[in-house]
């Protein structure tokens, strides 16, 4: 009897300790090559026992066995069934760090050097410390900086119908892992910023699987629209999978005629749009006055001097300075709208085939005082982009504060003048009433830089806020010394599984004007809302963040301006899961733990920078030296797109001009640290240089040169692990403006080469790309007609693509009226052995009465390939757009 009791009690305990040793432990996988700390307690339990309260243990292992992280959460009582755990139940965590290094990697990146660990979660009893379910996988963590893009430069002009883009590979570049690029080009509308245009517009461009570090226009993709700017971003893949994107850059597309205006033929060169501006009477009234008069010889005009302007910038009210003029009120307006209709989609664009889109711009100005609605509507809004569409309020108030001060000084000169035989105190006193003669609502205005409600582009600094949308309020106030900008409210609008609705504050105060000798403190926060989302319902990997970033900006300006140095320092805290687990107190600086929300998932890091700068205007010199370090966690919700993260830079630069500026020379060092943060046991270094020489001599054709050699290497010991990439761009750019007795004539040749290597064995990245361009306009000095004709080669030769490519152009532009611009062109492209395309262009360009300004372009494609790879397409774009400003 008592050995059948012993036996039923034994296999009671152990049918109790079988069934909680089963409980199932799921870890939500983080995205592939990364994993943060706060990763460890996103598990899913399921107990096929009874309830029982528990504790999860989590170890962080090196490949090698060494035990660098642990962790225990609070006791939490798991019931029967699935749970997915909940942050406030298991806070706080207690962390240990065994290694100091690894603390500092934690609080900077909460994250761990690159390598391979065993991670490890165990579910514990929390009587007995048993484990009762574990989950364990092994997981490599790769550390690596974003792309830099070399070329085109920031805000750079591009003047061939197929840019070259190149970037530099991330640092350090992995071992073993297959690495591909995508690149996304976008239309920058209105007044957007490269960034926003990113986030809220569908690509005008978008190609994947690119194997090398360089990218050339393809054939197939849709033509680029002259004077638009783009913006263009590199996504780097890891094994197919994304792993971070680079910097927004923006380039503006120029015409690929090269032609420069010139004065004795302005009007028949420029297009109709170009010509006129809302300066002159209506175009309508012009061509209407031209045809009624077709056999008079009257001139509406005479010399250089056109048609009378109209005065549509009405100011400030009568006063003793007569600012502007004497008008108390006005009204102005313009507006603009785009159409564009297709039959077929362009390949590799995100745009639907037809769509439209209008500005509108009303401005009324009181007693000199501008008022300006700014409202942009367009259809190739997307559920998956943030908000295309904009609308605000901007008053320009530093417009009227500069007219203001000119006026004051024409005055206060007038005055000198009248009393240069009187008295001092005479000249002062007068002086004095004309400076108080302005009303006291343009003094307290003028003390004001701008205002912009609603939606508004702030700019503090490069390192704090530049780039991102605030719907809300912005402003600048700056009477005298004391200088305040403040912005907020809303940042991003909620994007359902993508994106967390977003706030935006931001503010700086100090002392002096931004643009001179100044010390400033500046403050931002920004916060998504967490109940903006159903996170029960997420499939996606995103979380609510949030971010603070304070610091400080100066300049200080000496000896006339010949010298100068700037200097910025910020502290930057990110949370990057507002509902991760919290932290024991003590676990982070205190300061950080009251200025935020700090849990399981922050980090903190800095930034600083400084930039010297001395101008011999003896010499026409200008040298330039920076340094910047900006820690690999230094993140700012102000500016997302920062580039430089995890690196150190030492720059110089100088600028020389010779013979009166017909020379200038410009030649910059660089040199960079990608291992700031000790993030890998390997050191990436980049040296970069950059020389470039321009001629221009009267009489001569004009020549610019540019060099720009970069070398990428890593300090590995291991043959396999050693890399060094290198990137040479060379530019040659030469012009001759010449003129006849009958013609303007104006020839461009245009060379650039690119070309890559590295020391990889497979998969590697060498390749040699070279364009040549050709181009010659003809402007006839005595009938209304232009012609413009290129021809253009380049070749490419890599180990994953090898092609020439021949393109020639030609067009011809005939002005009827002076005004009604027509333009007929034909471009032909073949690459060789792979594709060809035909494209005939017309566009025309004319006054639709008193409606406004009507420009259209018609384009047929006709797209073949001999090899398959985007598919034949014969596409018809036809654009449309009127404008006026009345």
């Amino acid at each position: 009897m008592k050995r059948s009791i012993l036996i039923s009690v034994i296999l009671f305990f152990t049918f109790v300790t079988f069934g909680n040793s089963q409980v199932t432990v799921v870890l939500q996988q983080p995205p592939p090559f990364k994993f943060n700390v706060d990763n460890l307690w996103k598990v899913t339990l399921t107990n096929p026992g009874s309830a029982v309260n528990v504790y999860l243990y989590g170890e962080v292992v090196t490949a090698s066995g060494i035990k660098v992280v642990e962790g225990r959460t609070a006791n939490f009582l798991l019931t029967s069934g699935t749970k997915k755990v909940a942050a406030n139940e298991i806070s706080p965590v207690d962390i240990t760090k065994y290694d100091n290094t690894i603390d500092n990697t934690l609080k900077k990146t909460g994250t761990f050097k690159s390598g391979e660990y065993n991670i490890c979660v165990y579910v514990r009893d929390a009587l007995t410390n048993a484990d009762l379910g574990v989950y364990c996988n092994l997981y490599e963590i790769i550390n690596s900086t974003q792309s830099e893009l070399i070329m085109p430069e920031d805000g750079e002009s591009i003047m061939i119908s197929r840019p070259v883009f190149s970037w530099l590979p991330p640092s350090p570049n992995p071992s073993g892992v297959i690495v591909t690029y995508q690149i996304n080009i976008y239309p920058v509308m209105n007044r957007q910023t490269p960034y926003y245009a990113s986030i809220s517009s569908p690509a005008y461009y978008s190609e994947k699987n690119i194997k090398e570090n360089v990218f050339q226009y393809p054939v197939a993709g849709k033509s680029l629209i002259p004077g638009m700017r783009y913006a263009w971003q590199i996504s780097t893949f890891y094994n197919g999978v994304l792993y971070n994107s680079s910097e927004v850059r923006s380039f503006v597309f120029e015409n690929n005629n090269f032609a420069e205006t010139n004065s004795e033929t302005e009007s028949k060169n420029k297009s109709y749009l170009e010509t006129y501006d809302n300066k002159f009477i209506s175009a309508s009234e012009y061509l209407n006055y031209k045809i009624k008069n077709l056999n008079s010889e009257e001139k509406i005009y005479s010399g250089n001097k056109k048609y009378p302007k109209l005065n549509l910038l009405n100011s400030a009210g009568k006063n003793d300075l007569s600012i502007i003029n004497e008008k108390p009120f006005s009204f102005s307006a313009s507006y603009k709208i785009f159409s564009n209709l297709q039959n077929y989609q362009s390949h590799g664009t995100q745009p639907p085939k037809n769509y439209i889109s209008a500005t509108f711009n009303p401005t009324i100005t009181i007693y000199g005082i501008p008022f300006t609605a700014d409202l942009y509507i367009d259809s190739k809004q997307r559920d998956f982009k943030q908000n295309l569409n904009s609308f605000a309020f901007l008053f320009d108030l530093n417009s009227l504060t500069k007219k203001i001060k000119t006026k004051l000084d024409e005055k206060k000169n007038q005055l000198i003048e009248e009393y240069k035989n009187k008295g001092e105190q005479e000249l002062k006193k007068a002086i004095t009433n004309a400076e108080n003669s302005l009303p006291g609502y343009m003094k307290v205005l003028s003390m004001f830089k701008n205002i912009g409600i609603w939606e508004t582009y702030p700019v503090y600094t490069d390192y704090t806020v530049s780039g991102v949308k605030v719907k809300g309020l912005d402003f600048t106030f700056n009477p005298g010394l004391i200088y305040l900008q403040a912005t907020g409210l809303s940042n991003l609008d909620k994007i359902t599984d993508s994106v967390f609705s977003r706030n935006l504050y931001a503010t700086s105060l100090g002392v002096g004007e931004k643009e001179n000798s100044h010390w400033h403190f500046n403050f931002m926060k920004s916060f998504d809302n967490e109940n903006s989302i159903d996170v029960s319902k997420l499939n996606s990997q995103i979380t609510p963040g949030e971010n603070t970033v304070l610091g400080f900006d100066n300049q200080l300006n000496l000896f006339g301006e010949r010298f100068s140095v700037k200097s910025e320092a910020n502290v930057s805290v990110t949370t990057r899961d507002k509902l991760a687990p919290k932290l024991n107190e003590g676990e982070l600086p205190k300061i950080i733990e009251d200025l935020t929300n700090a849990n399981t998932s922050s980090q903190f890091d800095f930034m600083y920078r400084t930039v010297s700068k001395i101008n011999i205007p003896e010499s026409k010199s200008n040298i330039e030296a920076e340094y910047k370090l900006i820690g690999p966690g230094y993140i700012t919700y102000g500016n997302p797109g920062l580039s430089g993260k995890g690196k150190y830079n030492i720059k110089v630069k100088l600028d020389q001009d010779l013979l009166e500026g017909k020379i200038k020379f410009t030649g910059s060092y660089e040199y960079r640290d990608n291992n700031v943060g000790g993030l890998n046991s390997v050191t990436t270094t980049s040296q970069k240089m950059d020389f470039k020489v321009s001629l221009k001599f009267e009489d001569a054709p004009t020549l610019m040169l540019r060099y720009i050699p970069v070398t990428d290497e890593n300090d590995a010991s291991l043959p396999g692990d050693y890399y060094k990439n290198n990137l040479d761009v060379f530019m040659m750019m030469s012009s001759l403006k010449y003129k006849t007795d009958g013609f303007l004539g104006f020839t461009t040749i245009l060379v650039t080469s690119t070309s890559g290597k590295d020391n990889k064995i497979l998969d590697s990245n060498n390749y040699s790309l070279m364009d040549l361009s050709v181009n010659q306009s003809i402007n006839f000095k005595h009938i209304p007609f232009s012609i413009n004709a290129g021809v253009s080669y380049n070749t490419k030769n890599s180990n994953n693509d090898k092609f020439n490519t021949t393109g020639v152009n030609i067009s011809g532009t005939y002005t009827l009226f002076e005004i009604w611009s027509n333009t007929l062109g034909l471009n032909y492209l073949r690459e060789t052995d792979k594709n060809k395309k035909l494209s005939l262009v017309f566009s025309t360009g004319l006054p639709i009465l008193n409606l406004g300004d009507l420009f259209i372009n018609a384009e047929q494609n006709f797209y073949s390939e001999d090899v398959f790879r985007y598919g034949d397409n014969d596409d018809f774009v036809l654009t449309a757009t009127i404008s006026k400003s009345f």
